[in-house]
């Protein structure tokens, strides 16, 4: 369930088991009902009320992005990296949100920033991308890395379009790789 906030998970959580108690209450009525069906009426009752609210629930759920969008996100991480390895601050700079720009302030503190905290980004040795999934406002792009080292790295991207349609990197967190490279 993408997307869905803790407050979001705990409602859903509440609705299910509420829906359990009551399939019991009404169940009971019936006048030759056992403990099989008494359960198997709870289930569902418990079935039926998550199906309907996980369908009724808005950006509950990954969709799937169109083909140029997929190839401008990925173009955009791209031209990012092309960036770094040529240590062009202004470039890499330009392709973060307005959001991120006014984090940093500068594109030398930005690359300053990336060339400390993220190592595997700045300079990468491989690259692989995964398929890009739409979760609400934001794209999630998956990209494997190994460093200079070889060792595996997976990089999550998040990017927002812009006013203008074109795709920007918001956010970046790295996490070693257990798995190995594609």
């Amino acid at each position: 369930m993408h997307g869905m906030t803790h407050r979001q998970a705990v409602l859903a959580m509440v609705v299910v088991t509420l829906m359990w108690s009551i399939a019991g209450v009404v169940s009971r009525h019936l006048e030759s009902a056992r403990g099989f069906e008494i359960t198997f009426w709870r289930s569902a009752f418990n079935a039926l009320a998550l199906v309907l609210m996980l369908s009724a629930w808005p950006g509950h759920a990954a969709t799937s992005l169109s083909l140029a969008d997929e190839k401008n996100v990925r173009a955009v991480i791209q031209a990012q990296l092309k960036a770094f390895a040529a240590d062009n601050a202004r470039e890499a700079f330009a392709l973060a949100t307005p959001a991120l720009q006014t984090k940093f302030g500068t594109p030398e503190t930005f690359m300053t920033m990336v060339r400390t905290s993220y190592p595997v980004v700045y300079a990468p040795g491989n690259v692989a991308f995964l398929k890009a999934e739409a979760q609400q406002a934001d794209v999630i792009q998956r990209v494997q890395m190994t460093d200079q080292q070889g060792k595996a790295w997976l990089a999550v991207y998040s990017l927002q379009q812009q006013k203008d349609k074109g795709w920007r990197i918001s956010g970046c967190v790295v996490v070693e790789s257990r798995g190995r490279f594609i």
